[in-house]
Parts: structure tokens; sequence; C-alpha cells
């Protein structure tokens, strides 16, 4: 096969207006995203954030944490009472940012998931079903496995003798968006650090 029959394989690339548009989904969501792993991971170590990425920081802590505790409290609520719970639910702020960065990346990897051809073939309710609850179900439950998993798999089923088919090599960088944004994020935090800037 020749890098011109590989390359018409490919899911058509968009141009002017929308590509700008859509690169700008990504950058937005892969910022938002690299901000929930890193929220959720100053649970798990200690952070010492600075400068802007304490006020990130502070931005994820009173707008999304918020948001995921309302949406918790009008479905997770209803449907323990529907079922004779007659409780209210006190979901930690762990969990919160736990479900909030995996809406957000899986928000991010909307539109590869999508171009890649993990859905159902057939148009219609059972199709769009698949790929919202799939999407929106495993990922933001499983997302530290599928924010690895997905590039890999990428660049697995992109490999044609050796070597990556056209096309793929941007793809699996926006796929690893949010990640790379983690990076910059916590180089920035380290910078800020050895400055002396104060820590929260």
């Amino acid at each position: 096969m020749t890098a011109s029959e590989q390359h018409s394989t490919e899911p058509g690339r968009p141009k002017g207006l929308v590509a700008l548009f859509w690169l700008a989904y990504h950058q937005v969501a892969g910022v938002l995203g690299a901000l929930g792993i890193v929220v959720y991971a100053s649970h798990l170590i200690s952070l010492d954030l600075r400068g802007i990425v304490a006020l990130l920081f502070s931005f994820w802590a009173e707008t999304v944490r918020p948001f995921v505790g309302l949406v918790l409290a009008y479905t997770y609520e209803p449907a323990a009472r529907l079922f004779g719970f007659d409780i209210d639910i006190d979901i930690d702020a762990q969990t919160k940012d736990y479900l909030g960065a995996g809406v957000v990346l899986a928000s991010s990897y909307a539109r590869m998931w999508r171009a890649e051809g993990l859905m159902l073939k057939e148009p219609g309710l059972v199709n769009f079903l698949r790929f919202w609850v799939g999407l929106f179900g495993l990922m933001v439950l499983g997302w530290p496995f599928f924010a690895v998993a997905f590039p890999a798999y990428l660049a697995w089923t992109r490999i044609h003798d050796g070597r990556l088919a056209p096309g793929a090599i941007r793809r699996i960088l926006l796929i690893l968006t949010p990640l790379i944004w983690v990076a910059i994020l916590l180089g920035v935090n380290a910078l800020l650090a050895l400055s002396g800037d104060p820590g929260t």
C-alpha cells in the first residue's frame, strides 16, 4: 500500500474555521482535563501549588467541584430513594474531583473516539446510546486506564510495516493533550517554586 493510499484511508481532516474550532476545543478540554488530573492527584500526594496553578486549582474547587456535587445530588440521591434508601448521600471532595476529571477527559476524547469508529455502525438510538453511555460511563469511571489505553490502541492500529500511518502522530498527540498539559502545569509550578513564589 502506497503512502497516498494509506492517507486516503484516514478519516477526513477538517479545514478552515472548523479545524480552528476543533483545535481550540481540544486545547481547552485538554487544559481542563489536565487540571482535573492535577486536582485529583493533590488528594493522593502532597502538591504545593503556586501562582497561576494555584489559581486554576481554586477555579476548579469553586466551580467544577460544586457542579459535580449538584449533579450527583440530583441523580444518585433520587435513585437511592427510588430503591427505598431515604438518606442524604454525602460525596467527599476526592470523589467529586475524580468524577469531574473523568467527565472533562471524556469530553476531551469525544471527537477522537467517534472519529476512530468506536461506535456501532448502525444509525439511530442504539448508536447514540452506545456512544454517550459508553464514553461518559466507562470513561468517567475508568479514566486513568483509558488515558493510557486509548493512545496505545491508536498507535497500535496505525502501525503499517513497522511505521505509523499518515496522520497517526497528530491523532496520538491530540489524545495525549491532557497529559501534555499536566506536564506543563507541573513544570510551571516547579519553576514558580524555584523562583520563590509563595505556595498555597
